[in-house]
């Protein structure tokens, strides 16, 4: 009987264990079962999956319908300047009909975004989107509302990454999509333990966030309340009391029934006092919010609010009229300026 000597065995062994860490680690997603791992294979009919476990195994929640070839979109004035405050390399955006990428910053950021089915054979006029550029998207089959747009959605400030050479790396800085490329968005979950926000909704009016552990801390206030609800693009695919996007500067409720348009957007002020946006602090289907002390940090693309905990159709929203008992926010479609006028303090419950 002949022996391999012990450094060849030590080799083997290396190798052999070299080969099980790229594959769970590397090739699949990081082996870790708290970490919700979805993949997007950048091909026509490429596929679309979530894993629970760490990237182990894939369920499948659609197909590409029509991939990006090369294409990035600079964002210019009067379009979505609040991805600024978006981190690079992450999720800027996560909505009922769209989810949008940052992976550069110029005069603004420079991005590239995943559509829903409807939205295939639209142009950028098309009322039902708030922003939209047709070349830097990955179009797929799945429904707005529903599944990556839905249940299955990101939050803002999950890292994106890409498959190369058999492991997953950070996403590349200013580097567009090609055919044939393998993307992975990374959730651990929520940023913290917060179960709830609360606004109470007055010039003034504390916003407090409520955590599993701990007493609740103040994390800004209310610098103009809302008292009507208006169109925003994309509510019809949001029911009533659902969250319809999250960005770094917006939280859009939808107070519409599916397939019908209403809602109300909550706003950081310095993005709201952005010359494209005056109108939204003389408008009442706006609440503006700043942080609780001149002292503290803008809340643009800041957690809670504006990133890491809000998702198209989970949670839901609550009010109380006239600090009556907590219910859910009511129905209201269209453009209606006094329809929360009696609103005196609204929460928002964490999925």
């Amino acid at each position: 009987m002949s022996f391999l000597p012990s450094s060849h065995i030590r080799l083997i062994l290396a190798a052999v264990v070299s080969a099980v860490l790229l594959t769970r680690v590397g090739a699949e997603g990081s082996g870790n079962p708290a970490v919700r791992r979805i993949r997007i294979e950048n091909r026509l009919g490429g596929n679309i999956g979530v894993s629970r476990d760490g990237g182990v195994t894939y369920q499948i929640l659609g197909h590409v319908i029509r991939p990006i070839r090369g294409e990035l979109k600079d964002i210019q004035d009067k379009e979505f300047t609040a991805s600024d405050w978006g981190s690079l390399g992450a999720v800027v955006a996560t909505a009922v009909n769209a989810i949008h990428f940052k992976v550069g910053q110029k005069a603004h950021a420079t991005i590239f975004s995943i559509q829903p089915q409807e939205f295939l054979k639209v142009d950028e006029s098309y009322s039902d989107v708030s922003y939209f550029h047709i070349k830097s998207s990955i179009y797929t089959d799945i429904p707005a509302g529903t599944g990556l747009f839905g249940e299955e959605s990101p939050y803002v400030g999950d890292r994106l990454y890409l498959e190369t050479e058999g492991s997953w790396v950070d996403y590349p800085v200013g580097r567009a999509p090609v055919l044939g490329d393998v993307l992975s968005i990374e959730n651990r979950g929520p940023e913290s333990d917060v179960e709830r926000v609360e606004f109470e909704n007055c010039f003034g009016g504390r916003i407090v966030a409520f955590g599993k552990t701990g007493i609740p801390r103040t994390v800004g206030q209310v610098l103009r309340p809302v008292t009507g609800v208006g169109r925003f693009a994309g509510s019809k695919y949001a029911g009533v009391g659902e969250i319809r996007a999250n960005h770094p500067g917006v939280i859009c409720i939808s107070t519409s029934p599916w397939d019908e348009i209403g809602g109300l957007q909550i706003v950081p002020a310095r993005h709201a006092s952005e010359p494209d946006l005056n109108y939204v602090r003389t408008k009442s289907v706006w609440m503006v919010v700043g942080p609780a002390s001149v002292i503290l940090p803008d809340l643009e693309g800041q957690t809670p609010l504006f990133r890491g905990h809000f998702r198209p159709r989970q949670g839901k929203v609550e009010v109380r009229l006239d600090a009556g008992p907590w219910q859910l926010i009511p129905e209201a479609v269209g453009l209606q300026e006094t329809a929360l006028l009696h609103v005196s303090h609204l929460r928002i419950l964490v999925d």
